[in-house]
């Protein structure tokens, strides 16, 4: 029996209308003969359209191209196509949470009274018939790199017959799930053509009717694992909530903020897990795309590329032509030396004598024209008519898809921003403080940044003991939430750690953030792109910024990577004593 496939990223898939107004969103199966392929995340894009609503849903897969199959529920007006990896890219990288820590340090040795100046530094980083039961085909057709069919059945015993008669995927043990769906549903199936890769798998655009944005999620329990990411994007007038799940706002005192907060996820996930049923939604990002969102468009005129004759004349050109959708274009209009392939050619051009390689120019030209720059049009068209971007996420384990989660449009609620930011004193004892934008604060130990940083195992929590959700609310289609927990005054009074030597607490006198009295210079710089300095007189802070665009990672919904790395935390430690120096007043 051959081993089961996993997915390798991002993606469950898609289902359909459990209610009249739900509409269809992820919970589709991916399969193999065996049992159904292991579905690692889901990132799916919503968007409106008047009565109509627009749905494209991320496939990742990793296995042989004969064992891939996609099985999903959808309303019976459903238009299925193809949609672009592109968009998914430029979302995940332009709305990700980016957590920076602010470093301030004691001036030591000074006069009492010193204000600390004011520097400012800024790091930035920033998817009924009659008679003896059967099926009927509607559609069947090629789609890209897959042959799709949509049908209507009147069972799901002749649902899964059909399936197997036509050498189509099938999830074995979900017909109990699948039988829900057949009276209200068509379904589409999707298998990869004779000759596709798996490489060629592309995202897949839905278009319906429904009033509402939802995802049916009891399909996707099939083939879940525990703490399953699901990242959903919402383009509309204004910012998107969930409405029959909860909202939560996340206790990040719990990230371990001195190492990038890399455990972010965990820290959603134990957050999302202390609500009703462990269904909640965070809110990543919410605000206008228009500072991180660039239209797609082609570098290069179609002309040029109509010119192309050899692998010579398109190696100019290959940094306009890197979008997955151009991809398999090019392997199709490139002639390879005996015993390679096209990809081999793609992978490494530099291996051939690029000027003996014929490449198809016009063809190229001519393909790029029909079938994507259309498909870039139309995903242009989505943010033109949308210009707002709610960025949501959450982790869920098969055991809590009960619910199919439903969004809607809350012109009430205020923006998100997706930098989160904490500051770090470091004091003249060589201490180090961290302190979240809610005034809580924690010592942290040596190198071991936040001993307190919550971390999840196998779906549960393993270390961290406070509450993981800072305040948890229920949101409304207007107006504002209602708060069902709110952790916040706990939170604070629980890690309030002293601040170290050189610092005092507000309400202090001496030096002091805001209260020190008379004149005081200071300086900060920014690692990462921003750098300041500055004098201040009284209230002064030193101020800087650390920053910077980390790498988020699969369906990771932050750029907790990079943005402040472990050496950052080795830097603190090294300054530190630094910082008793009689005349020390920089922060180098």
């Amino acid at each position: 029996m051959p081993a089961p496939r996993a997915l390798s990223s991002a993606l469950a898939g898609i289902g359909a209308l459990l209610l009249p107004a739900a509409a269809l969103a992820c919970g589709g199966f991916f399969c193999n003969n065996q049992q159904p392929v292991i579905q690692a995340g889901e990132r799916i894009v919503f968007a409106a359209d008047g009565e109509q609503t627009e749905m494209h849903v991320q496939i990742a897969y990793d296995g042989p191209p004969s064992e891939f199959g996609w099985l999903l529920p959808a309303p019976p007006d459903v238009e299925v196509g193809l949609s672009n990896a592109t968009l998914f890219d430029r979302l995940d990288t332009g709305s990700a949470p980016q957590f920076s820590v602010d470093p301030r340090f004691a001036r030591c040795g000074g006069a009492e009274g010193e204000g600390e100046g004011e520097g400012e530094g800024e790091g930035e980083g920033e998817g009924e018939g009659e008679g003896e039961p059967g099926v009927d085909v509607l559609e069947r057709r090629a789609l890209g790199p897959f042959e799709q069919v949509i049908l209507r059945a009147d069972n799901v015993d002749v649902l899964v017959e059909w399936l197997e008669e036509n050498e189509f995927q099938r999830p074995l043990g979900a017909e109990e799930i699948l039988a829900d769906y057949v009276e209200t549903s068509v379904f589409v199936a999707l298998r990869l053509l004779a000759d596709a890769e798996v490489q060629d798998i592309a995202p897949i655009r839905f278009r319906y009717t429904a009033p509402t944005m939802a995802i049916p999620l009891r399909p996707t329990s099939v083939a879940a694992m525990r703490d399953m990411g699901i990242l959903v994007y919402v383009l509309g007038e204004a910012r998107a909530v969930p409405l029959n799940y909860l909202h939560v706002q996340v206790n990040d005192v719990l990230l371990d903020w001195l190492r990038g907060s890399p455990n972010y996820i965990d820290l959603v996930s134990a957050a999302v897990d202390e609500t009703e049923g462990g269904r909640g939604f965070v809110t990543d990002f919410a605000g206008r795309h228009a500072s991180i969102w660039q239209p797609l468009r082609l570098g290069v005129s179609l002309d040029r590329l109509a010119g192309v004759n050899t692998l010579a004349d398109l190696l100019p050109f290959f940094g306009q032509l890197d979008d997955p959708s151009i991809r398999p274009i090019l392997r199709s209009v490139i002639t390879p030396p005996d015993g390679v392939t096209a990809e081999d050619v793609l992978t490494c051009p530099d291996c051939f004598e690029p000027q003996i390689i014929a490449v198809d120019g016009q063809t190229l030209a001519d393909r790029i024209e029909a079938e994507v720059l259309p498909q870039w049009q139309a995903i242009n068209a989505l943010f033109v008519r949308n210009p707002y971007l709610t960025r949501l996420f959450t982790t869920m384990s098969p055991r809590e898809m009960t619910v199919d989660p439903i969004f809607g449009i809350n012109r009430d609620m205020p923006d998100v921003s997706r930098a989160r930011r904490a500051t770090a004193y470091v004091g003249c004892d060589g201490r180090v403080v961290v302190e979240t934008a809610i005034g809580a604060r924690y010592a942290a130990e040596g190198r071991t940044g936040n001993s307190q940083a919550i971390i999840r195992q196998d779906g549960a929590t393993v270390r961290g003991g406070a509450p993981a959700a800072l305040v948890i609310e229920r949101m409304m289609a207007a107006g504002q939430p209602e708060v069902v927990v709110d952790n916040t005054a706990d939170v604070v009074a629980g890690y309030f750690a002293p601040l170290p030597e050189g610092f005092e607490d507000p309400g202090g006198e001496g030096e002091g953030e805001g209260e020190g009295e008379g004149e005081g210079e200071g300086e900060g710089e920014g690692e990462g792109e921003g750098e300041g300095e500055g004098e201040g007189e009284g209230e002064g802070e030193g101020d800087g910024g650390v920053g910077g665009d980390g790498g988020g990672g699969g369906g990771c919904a932050c750029d907790a990577g990079d943005s402040t790395p472990s050496g950052w935390l080795a830097l603190l430690v090294l300054l530190a004593p630094l910082a008793r120096r009689p005349r020390f007043n920089r922060a180098r």
